[in-house]
């Protein structure tokens, strides 16, 4: 599985030393937009993103740049803590019976 990884600078090798993370291509959130040309291209199913960079106007405007991009739709987005942690994915509710 493709994975991209985002994350400040300061937590990047640490997260990049997670066995998770270890294939992952990696990108401080000064490369922001090479990592934004990467995942428009290759179209990973799993974009990372440390909550730090997150939280910034930069990972803000990231995130809504995959989500509004139809040919993305397919990339999943999770924030993880600068440990590598995160929130266990909310389930989809089911889709309403059709009257």
């Amino acid at each position: 599985m493709s994975i991209v990884l985002i994350s400040n600078a300061q937590h990047l090798d640490g997260l990049k030393g997670l066995d998770v993370y270890r294939e992952a291509q990696t990108f401080s959130e000064a490369e922001a937009l090479r990592a934004l040309e990467t995942i428009t291209r290759t179209k990973p199913p799993l974009v990372v993103l440390e909550r730090t960079f997150a939280e910034t106007t930069r990972g803000a405007a990231l995130i809504n740049r995959i989500k509004a991009d139809s040919k993305l739709s397919g990339c999943r987005i999770r924030i993880v803590d600068a440990d590598g942690t995160h929130e266990p994915e909310p389930e989809e509710a089911p889709a309403p019976d059709a009257p």
